[in-house]
C-alpha cells in the first residue's frame, strides 16, 4: 500500500506502534533465521503465481481482546472476507472488460464489413437464382426441340 496512489488517507483512532527495518538489516537477520527464509520463499511463490492481483485493500480493526481465540478467530474471518471480497471484485472486473464497449471506428468497420457480407450474399443469391433460371429456359428449349423433331419425325 505504500506509494500507491489509489489509497486513501485515514486516520488512525488507536495508538499505532511502527517499526522500521531496512532492507540490508532484514537480509542480515534472514541469513541467521530458517523460520525468515521459509516464510520469504513462501512469499515468492505466492507473488510469482499466476493469481490476478488482489482487488482490493482492506483494513479492519481487531479490537476484540476479551481472549486469543476470540482474537485469532477474528483474524481468521477478516482473511476470509478479505478473500471473499476480492474473488468478487477480480470476477467483476473480469466482467466489465469482457463488455467493454470497442471504438467507434472498430464498432463502424464491423458494421460495414457486416452490410459488405450481406451485399456479397444478396448478390450471390441474385446470380445463383439468374444461374437456375437460365439452366430452365435451356432446358425447356431442349424439351422444345424434341417435341418438334418428333412432330417432323
Amino acid at each position: 500500500m505504500v506509494g500507491d496512489d489509489a489509497d486513501t488517507d485515514f486516520i488512525c483512532l488507536t495508538a499505532v506502534s511502527v517499526f522500521i527495518l531496512p532492507y540490508n538489516k532484514f537480509e542480515e537477520v534472514l541469513t541467521k533465521r530458517q523460520d525468515l527464509q521459509q516464510a520469504k520463499r513462501h512469499v515468492l511463490s505466492e507473488v510469482n503465481t499466476n493469481m490476478p492481483a488482489p482487488a482490493l485493500d482492506f483494513i479492519y480493526h481487531n479490537n476484540v481482546r476479551s481472549s486469543p481465540e476470540a482474537f485469532r478467530e477474528m483474524l481468521r474471518k477478516n482473511s476470509l472476507r478479505v478473500k471473499f471480497k476480492n474473488a468478487i471484485m477480480q470476477k467483476w472486473s473480469e466482467v466489465k472488460q469482457q463488455n467493454l464497449p470497442g471504438n467507434i471506428s472498430e464498432m463502424v468497420d464491423k458494421l460495414l464489413k457486416k452490410k459488405r457480407d450481406q451485399a456479397k450474399d444478396s448478390d450471390n443469391a441474385q446470380m445463383l437464382k439468374q444461374k437456375e433460371d437460365m439452366e430452365q429456359r435451356i432446358e425447356k428449349r431442349k424439351q422444345r426441340a424434341e417435341q418438334k423433331k418428333e412432330r417432323l419425325a
